[in-house]
């Protein structure tokens, strides 16, 4: 794949949906599939990397058509690589087997950035840029404005619980 620009592309199509860049290091990942693979998760991210050009992303993962994640997806998820790339993880659910799906990965696979599952989307962003806002203190203001903008500081973070 070609490599993104912020100010030319805000949503690429995907494998498996699409990846839409919502400013600063925040994208969101819509699966338009039943069900996610490996190969489609990686994809995703590495686009969504692509979008924010910063280190990490904030990635809102849209659960709300997806009936089923493989073992291997699912195990992907937790793992060390995802953590170099991922600041957190906002799954968005809607129905009860995306609910499922997103309580079982965060409670047996351990995610190792902050997870959290939500209902509502702008609450979703909303914690991830609060997370986002967080990772940055301490960094001169002026070293950030080029690659992080429209940072907010909206709501607090609570770790791995269900947001109505």
């Amino acid at each position: 794949m070609s490599s993104l620009s912020e100010a030319d592309i805000t949503s690429v199509a995907t494998a498996s949906g699409a990846v839409t860049h919502l400013g600063g290091a925040v994208c969101q990942i819509t699966h338009d599939v039943s069900s996610i693979k490996v190969e489609h998760a990686k994809e995703n991210i590495d686009v969504a990397l692509q979008l924010v050009n910063t280190p990490k992303v904030y990635v809102v993962i849209d659960l709300s058509g997806v009936r089923k994640a493989d073992k291997e997806t699912r195990s992907w998820g937790s793992s060390e690589e995802l953590s170099r790339k991922a600041g957190a993880i906002a799954i968005l659910v809607a129905s009860p087997v995306s609910q499922m799906i997103g309580s079982f990965f965060i409670g047996i696979n351990r995610p190792p950035v902050p997870t959290k599952l939500f209902h509502q989307r702008a609450k979703a962003v909303a914690w991830l840029r609060e997370l986002e806002r967080e990772s940055l203190e301490g960094y001169d203001e002026s070293d950030l404005a080029e690659t992080i903008p429209n940072r907010s500081d909206e709501v607090p973070a609570q770790h791995a619980t269900t947001e109505r």
